[in-house]
């Protein structure tokens, strides 16, 4: 018989197990998920830590520009720094009012600014034991948020997160937001004098001059300063004049002795340039050989010594006139002269017959009064306090003397003239960068110079030994810091000014309102004192985007790498464009001028008087007339603040802002001139790119704060 069983029923003796198992579980899940949530909450801090020592870096970096305001690189320059990392990297015990809170407990984070430690405990450790921010050139904050909390305290763990970031201060390689202006630096790398006989066109002497090094308190401290010798100086008995040629490059050829070939300073005018009056082989400064051995008579006279006096252009030392008056570098004034003319063994040459015979010299047609000595001796010397005008840009201005002579009652008279006796020359555009320009004359063996000047001097005779001329060259100065500037950046139809085309299909009153979008890359390198493309030749502005304007590199197609290392010149017919982007950046609404001329307070880097402009070198603009593809090379970005601004002749800007320009600028009635000062300046990183080397503060690059750690 089968007989079938029941199983027995043990789910009653499993229920339950499952809430034990749970109950055994919670704690681990609840832990697991401390320390996750915990991780993740150390991970926040963390990134939040990261994010005030980058603020404060970044913040600390911008005020690297008062560097250069604190000579020693010790003082209030570095504090600056340091409290506007402070300011805004989240310190609440360094800085109380700190505005980048970014952690969940404030209080509990700790800045050490260019340290090598962190912080850990109080009290802090020092600052600056890696150095001081202007000394090293970067500013490194480290920071510590103390004891992260905790979510849930089942961990006996108390972190602490560390975080830093150092901003390191780069020379600027590339540039963006630059205004559509342009800057000469004169710094040649060759400075020669070249003197040419003016009534044959030959030249006679020509060498390379030395540049000076002027000590403290020398007169002239400001210029840029070049002398040579001239030794065994031909005299001739024509007149000479002095043409000085500049050069980028080191060794620039000179003209051989004899016919100046045209070629010599016009051949390469992007690598040197020559500096003379209108005619091209006419001298910015002028020597007038006499004979003084020769006698003359009443019927043929004999001009001999004329000599320049200072007339109303002030004695040595006037300000910006220190050569004036044969080389015056601020008109309008008028000089004086002093004219010996032999007419003979006269007792009295201005006497009436029969005791003489009633001379009259002029000079330009203004009389001269006759007085006994003076330069003349003997002959007496013919003279006028103040008769030989020198207007402003006047260039060179020809004397010529007048003589007429009236012997016995009148029955018998002559007259003529000495042509060119002296040409005083007052700096205009074909004088260029040339501020200052003196001849001297120191005497030979067989020669004893009249004056110390060399500007009329007697022959030295056949055979015999010449005097040692003298010449000292001064160019306007190289920019430096504090350095007014002015610029001219619009003028009539057919000007080259210094204004620059720097982006496609964009006007240039929008440029100097926004800036230029195409960045501008260095085309001069510094330790080498070598230009990459100094004539442009790979540069081509109509590559790029629609905007853009891009450097081509050689034999390749178009890319946007490298940026262009040239710029191209806007013609100067763009009068209304440049007043109304003038009126939009500074006048719309009025920016007051802050500038503070002991270089103290330095302005702020939002004050929209700060622009960025491309510098370039002093021939870069020479001659007139400018083509569409006209460019010229980037030798650095300089920073520049400015001040004030004509336009027709008339100041413009905020009233009572505007400054008036440096001494010498001669604002003219159709353009329209910037004026500003150089100054060393830190951008974002965000404004360019860097060469990687560390920033010269003594230099006149701009430099970029960047970001390393």
């Amino acid at each position: 018989m089968l007989t079938l069983s029941r199983r027995p029923d043990t789910s009653c003796g499993q229920r339950g197990q499952v809430v034990v198992l749970f109950a055994l579980l919670i704690p681990m899940f609840l832990g697991l998920g401390a320390i996750v949530l915990s991780v993740g909450n150390w991970y926040v801090h963390q990134k939040r830590l990261q994010t005030l020592v980058d603020a404060g870096a970044f913040a600390g970096g911008t005020k690297f520009t008062r560097c250069t305001s604190d000579p020693a690189f010790n003082g209030p320059a570095n504090s600056e720094i340091k409290l506007e990392a402070l300011k805004y990297g989240g310190d609440t015990t360094r800085d109380i009012a700190t505005q980048n809170l970014q952690v969940q407990e404030p209080n509990d984070v700790h800045l050490v600014l260019n340290g090598d430690t962190y912080w850990s405990t109080n009290p802090y450790p020092p600052d600056d034991t890696l150095g001081d921010p202007c000394s090293v050139k970067f500013l490194d904050v480290k920071g510590t948020d103390d004891r992260l909390p905790l979510l849930w305290r089942v961990l006996p763990l108390f972190p602490s997160a560390l975080k830093k970031a150092r901003v390191q201060i780069e020379i600027a390689e590339s540039a963006v937001g630059v205004l559509p202006f342009a800057v000469l630096d004169v710094d040649p790398l060759a400075v020669a004098a070249i003197f040419i006989d003016e009534e044959t066109d030959q030249v006679i002497h020509r060498q390379y001059l030395n540049k000076q090094a002027l000590p403290p308190g020398d007169p002239l401290v400001g210029y840029n300063v070049w002398e040579g010798d001239f030794a065994d100086f031909d005299i001739t008995m024509q007149n000479m004049g002095v043409i000085i040629m500049a050069s980028k490059v080191a060794n620039p050829p000179l003209p051989n002795v004899g016919a100046l070939p045209p070629y010599t300073c016009n051949q390469a005018p992007t690598r040197w340039r020559c500096y003379s009056g209108s005619t091209g082989t006419s001298g910015l400064s002028f020597i007038h050989g006499y004979d003084d051995d020769s006698s003359g008579g009443a019927q043929a006279p004999i001009i001999k010594d004329v000599s320049l006096t200072g007339g109303s252009c002030g004695p040595p030392g006037f300000p910006t006139n220190l050569s004036a008056p044969y080389y015056t570098y601020d008109g309008p004034c008028s000089a004086g002269l002093d004219a010996v003319v032999d007419f003979g063994n006269q007792p009295n040459p201005p006497a009436n017959p029969p005791a003489g015979i009633r001379a009259e010299v002029t000079a330009n047609g203004a009389s001269l009064t006759w007085s006994a000595g003076g330069i003349g001796g003997p002959l007496g010397t013919w003279s006028c306090p103040s008769c030989i005008g020198l207007p402003a840009d006047s260039g060179r201005q020809v004397v010529n003397i007048g003589w007429q002579t009236q012997i016995g009652n009148g029955s018998t008279r002559r007259s003529g003239t000495f042509p060119k006796v002296a040409a005083p020359y007052v700096s205009n555009d074909a004088s260029g960068p040339v501020q200052y320009l003196e001849l001297a004359c120191t005497s030979s063996a067989n020669y004893t110079c009249p004056t110390i000047l060399a500007n009329s001097l007697p022959d030295e005779g056949a055979g015999l030994t010449g005097p040692t001329i003298h010449v000292t060259v001064g160019l306007q100065p190289v920019l430096s810091i504090g350095q007014k500037v002015a610029f001219r950046v619009a003028s009539p139809p057919g000007s080259k000014n210094q204004a620059l085309d720097c982006d496609k299909n964009r006007t240039i009153d929008e440029e100097i309102l926004t800036g230029c979008k195409t960045p501008f890359a260095l085309n001069y390198d510094k330790t080498t004192q070598t230009w990459r493309d100094l004539d442009c030749d790979d540069y081509d502005p109509n590559a790029g985007s629609p905007t853009f304007r891009y450097r081509l590199p050689v034999d390749a197609p178009y890319e946007p790498d490298p940026f262009p290392d040239c710029a191209t010149i806007e013609p100067g017919d763009r009068l209304g464009q440049v007043r109304r982007g003038l009126h939009d950046r500074f006048e719309s609404p009025c920016t007051p001028n802050d500038w503070d001329p002991t270089l103290t307070n330095i302005p702020s880097d939002l004050d929209r008087r700060w622009i960025q402009l491309v510098v370039t070198d002093a021939t870069a603009f020479e001659g007139s007339g400018a083509s569409p593809d006209d460019a010229i090379p980037v030798k650095y970005i300089g920073s520049f603040y400015v001040v004030g601004w004509s336009v027709g002749g008339q100041a413009n800007g905020c009233p009572g802002e505007n400054e008036p320009p440096p001494p010498g600028w001669r604002v003219r009635n159709n353009s329209v001139d910037v004026w500003g000062y150089f100054r060393w300046s830190v951008l974002p990183s965000s404004g360019g790119t860097t060469t990687g080397e560390l920033c010269n503060f003594d230099g006149n690059d701009t430099c970029i704060a960047v970001l390393v750690e």
